[in-house]
């Protein structure tokens, strides 16, 4: 892992440590650019899309706390750490490079033993809270090019993650996870400023995780709330104890997209659909035996589809961002004998962006967004269904201050509102894992908030590179509704907070 690391530190060094244009510097903050560079294209060949060359680089720290979470969420998390992403041209390649390493503390977190508890039906968990101590490693590369006069495009590039995860306290895991995923995609100019592009990308994970208890007085024999739980999904659980765990990940993904690049005019369409199937095995040994059980596959089916359109003038800048993702779940649990667990998630969106150039880059911005989620474990004969509709409003306002300094302020708030909420769990079915985790999260899940976001940024020029510092703070009021399927939120603060702040360098 170290020696990756390094080579991606040097590796974006290299992209991005030489001095670029003033102008483009000015704009990399602005609400439209930071637009434009996320949604446009997210496929290989998004590297010669954005046609500029920049660097940018910085380290962070953040805090969250607040009462209002789930028990599988932390009571207060902190990360810190750094990043480095940049756009270069390397002998007519445009290549893109990104990396993040985060260092981060979370206290608090019950019914957790694995790294992820919301990618699979499958995990290990248990009463006890304990405290986390995670290192995160992600990183991408995109490089792209086009030839025979510019007609046939080329992209390509991988996406790698390397994760360890540990608790303090018993029952005490210790987790390593990694991730690669290799894309390709190929594109064809068939008019001057349009193209049409497919892509094809495969997905290769491995978790493996190992659970110890390392109490001096052994007190942990027989007590309840040091049990280990093998999590089937919803209620349903297994308590044969196994110490070890792994989990593997594989699968592909396929996607058609069209670009249009015009002088004021740009629009994107990009589709992907993509399956990937996840293997839960359970490992350990009695006496001279090694036991190896496969305890079950959860099949996941994912389509997104996000359309991009961006029309600018002399006065002003328009942008435009409709998303769809479809995601359907199913399992086959292997100590059940056939499918138990069923999710399904529903999302539109559409968000709205408007630049005036006039009034020094002064962007509005709103949002809304329509989800369903809705679950089914069979065994326990527990599901639900949730429905949310999300909005909100924003602005960034910069202000120049001279030549060399200028201010970057930018307030959003959204609010959340419950739609429905169907509940289907019948009484005499309710179990430990039911009270203290589905149905609250059926509460938390379904609860009504209002979210206020505000960033105060600067950019100081400082001739060969300019200075980048950033404060921010993410305040969360959240409404539960007024008849609760749990006492567990009945008690709790409704606040949830986040501050922090990063400093950065545009080179």
């Amino acid at each position: 892992m170290k020696k990756l690391f390094y080579i991606l530190i040097l590796l974006n060094f290299n992209f991005s440590v030489f001095a670029q244009q003033a102008d483009w510097n000015e704009k990399l903050l602005l609400k439209s650019t930071q637009v434009y560079l996320d949604q446009f294209a997210i496929q290989p060949l998004r590297s010669t899309l954005i046609g500029q060359e920049f660097g940018f680089s910085g380290a962070y720290w953040d805090y969250t706390d607040g009462e209002f979470h789930t028990i599988q969420m932390p009571e207060k998390e902190r990360n810190y750490g750094f990043f480095s992403y940049g756009n270069r041209e390397v002998k007519g390649w445009l290549i893109e490079g990104y990396f993040r390493y985060q260092n981060q503390k979370q206290d608090s977190v019950g019914w957790k033993q694995t790294r992820n508890v919301n990618e699979t039906p499958y995990y290990y968990g248990n009463i006890r809270r304990g405290n986390w101590r995670n290192e995160i490693f992600n990183s991408y590369i995109n490089a792209s090019k086009f030839f025979f006069g510019d007609k046939l495009g080329i992209g390509i590039g991988v996406d790698y993650s390397l994760q360890t995860h540990s608790r303090g306290n018993d029952p005490r895991p210790l987790i390593n996870y990694y991730l690669i995923k290799p894309k390709v995609q190929i594109s064809y100019r068939f008019i001057e400023n349009h193209q049409i592009a497919a892509g094809v990308q495969i997905l290769s994970a491995k978790e493996r995780g190992s659970v110890s208890n390392f109490n001096q007085s052994n007190d942990s024999f027989g007590r309840s709330e040091y049990n280990i739980y093998t999590m089937m999904g919803g209620a349903s659980f297994n308590l044969l104890r196994r110490p070890n765990y792994e989990l593997f990940d594989e699968g592909y993904g396929i996607s058609a997209a069209y670009y249009y690049t015009g002088e004021n005019l740009k629009i994107s369409n990009e589709f992907n659909y993509s399956l990937s199937q996840k293997q839960f095995n359970r490992r350990g040994v009695e006496g001279s035996q090694r036991i190896f059980e496969e305890i079950g596959f959860y099949d996941i089916d994912i389509i997104e589809n996000k359309i991009f359109v961006e029309y600018q003038n002399q006065s002003s800048v328009i942008q435009a961002v409709g998303k769809l993702q479809v995601s359907q779940g199913t399992d086959f649990n292997n100590l059940l004998v056939g499918n138990n667990f069923q999710q399904d998630d529903y999302s539109y969106g559409l968000d709205i962006f408007y630049t005036f150039k006039n009034l020094n880059n002064f962007n509005l911005y709103s949002t809304i967004n329509h989800n369903t989620h809705a679950m089914r474990d069979f065994n326990a004969s527990h599901a639900y269904e949730i429905i949310n509709f999300n909005y909100g409003i924003g602005a960034q306002f910069p202000l120049k201050v001279s030549k060399k300094l200028t201010f970057y302020p930018e307030l959003s708030i959204n609010w959340n509102q419950n739609l429905d909420q169907i509940v289907n769990i019948i009484p005499n079915q309710i179990n430990v894992v039911s009270r203290s985790i589905m149905i609250p999260n059926i509460d938390y899940f379904s609860s009504e908030f209002r979210q206020i976001q505000a960033t105060l940024s600067a950019r100081y020029s400082l001739g060969k590179f300019d200075l980048n510092p950033v404060i921010f703070g993410n305040f969360n009021n959240f409404q539960p509704l007024t008849t609760l399927n749990s006492d567990y939120f009945e008690i709790r603060n409704t606040q949830r907070q986040t501050i922090g702040f990063s400093i950065n360098f545009i080179h």
